[in-house]
């Protein structure tokens, strides 16, 4: 009986891992559901996907950083996405991202740039506009003396600074600079 058991365990765990393979997102597909593909673009992970309503992989991009919180497939099947900037040290906060990446079908990079620094991060989300420029948001650090300037009244300012918010149209100039336009 004990053996029995165990066989049947057995098979159990592997025809479990085996259907793991087979899917990354999708457990299951009823009627209604989209006609199409979705983008799985998982925060943590450098690996963005493109799967089908069963959960199979129909093309997927690795890149250098872990993802950040955007991700899009162009209509001449570019993937552009946001990854997660290492060297900000200054602006650090929850959906902070930084690199911007292009990528063609076969997971070759196309252009990448960055717009982190000590005063400013992409954050979040972007607009890929019908030119073929981005739309980014970013937080702008400000210090006390530029709120001064602005008219903010400094007593109320944590840490002595503020982060704005700014919205930049960036075209990309390609490997690796961008206009911000």
């Amino acid at each position: 009986m004990f053996r029995l058991i165990a066989m049947f365990s057995v098979l159990i765990i592997v025809q479990s891992m085996v259907a793991q393979n087979h899917t990354v997102g999708t457990i299951r597909l009823e009627s209604g559901a989209y006609d199409g593909f979705n983008i799985l673009n998982p925060l943590a992970y450098d690996t963005t996907y493109i799967i089908d309503n069963c959960g199979r992989v129909v093309n997927q991009w690795h890149g250098n950083y872990s993802n950040g919180m955007f991700a899009e497939v162009t209509v001449g099947g570019t993937l552009f996405k946001s990854g997660i900037s290492t060297v900000n040290t200054s602006i650090h906060a929850g959906g902070g991202s930084g690199i911007l990446q292009e990528f063609d079908w076969n997971n070759n990079l196309l252009w990448e740039y960055e717009i982190s620094d000590s005063t400013h991060r992409l954050h979040h989300d972007l607009e890929i506009l019908p030119n073929g420029n981005l739309l980014g948001i970013a937080w702008e650090r400000k210090d006390s003396l530029d709120c001064v300037n602005a008219g903010r009244d400094t007593s109320t300012l944590a840490s002595g600074e503020m982060w704005f918010t700014a919205i930049y149209e960036i075209q990309p100039v390609y490997p690796d600079s961008a206009l911000i336009v």
